[in-house]
């Protein structure tokens, strides 16, 4: 039964995923979810998936192969199986309850991409989480950013992809920890409000056993045709 804070979300063709305050999502998983986008086949887990916009995007433009969605918090585990209830017609996504940092060795055959939108703030740093919840999806104190390239490396196919959304000011903190653990930094793109102002949002995908060379893309601005056929029908324009 639904609690009366949560609600469901349509995200077109057909398919609905509950929500909730604990367990819901914003533009970051939206933009994300576009950047990261598998191939109509290709086995891919997202770890700390939360509410699983990820996989529930993923399988309503098109994909079909397993999307593992894999969280710490048996809340956001439950609401995932409510929405696949909602949502009869989707057989390819599986939920986990699992800790990421103990999945390597799950999987028979290695995934062809890792993804994750981790916590932003180092433990410590950053706003005081108000719930236990919120601290474990927005401070790294439950998983750093190097145990979680750890755990994508030990995962993710040779040749694989590993992508992230994170903050601007932790980049070197990502890259240092990607390289690592041989997932070299291949692709970059930082989202803008303008052309003129400073990102607030990096999207950066990285392969495993790849050679050095990062390819920084064009900067993704808020306001933009492309940014619109991302965020809508969710973003409220005022």
């Amino acid at each position: 039964m639904a609690k009366k804070t949560e609600h469901l979300e349509t995200l077109d063709g057909g398919v609905s995923l509950w929500v909730s305050p604990e367990h819901t999502f914003g533009t970051d998983a939206l933009l994300l979810a576009s950047f990261a986008r598998p191939k109509a086949k290709e086995t891919v887990v997202d770890l700390g998936a939360g509410c699983g916009i990820l996989p529930f995007l993923w399988y309503r433009d098109g994909c079909r192969g397993a999307l593992y969605a894999v969280d710490i918090q048996k809340s956001a585990v439950e609401l995932m199986g409510r929405s696949l209830k909602e949502n009869p017609q989707i057989n390819n996504i599986i939920p986990l309850h699992a800790d990421l940092r103990e999945l390597p060795g799950f999987f028979s055959r290695p995934p062809d991409a890792v993804v994750m939108n981790p916590p932003y703030f180092a433990e410590g740093s950053g706003a005081p989480p108000q719930t236990e919840p919120a601290r474990i999806a927005r401070h790294d104190g439950a998983c750093t950013l190097p145990q979680l390239c750890e755990s994508a490396a030990k995962l993710v196919k040779f040749g694989g992809r590993f992508s992230v959304c994170i903050p601007p000011a932790r980049l070197c903190d990502l890259f240092y920890a990607m390289r690592k653990n041989h997932l070299e930094p291949k692709k970059l793109r930082f989202v803008c409000q303008t052309d003129s102002s400073a990102p607030w949002l990096a999207l950066v995908e990285g392969k495993k056993g790849g050679k050095s060379g990062l390819r920084i893309e064009k900067n993704l601005v808020v306001a933009s045709a492309e940014m619109n056929a991302i965020l809508n029908p969710y973003r409220k324009d005022e």
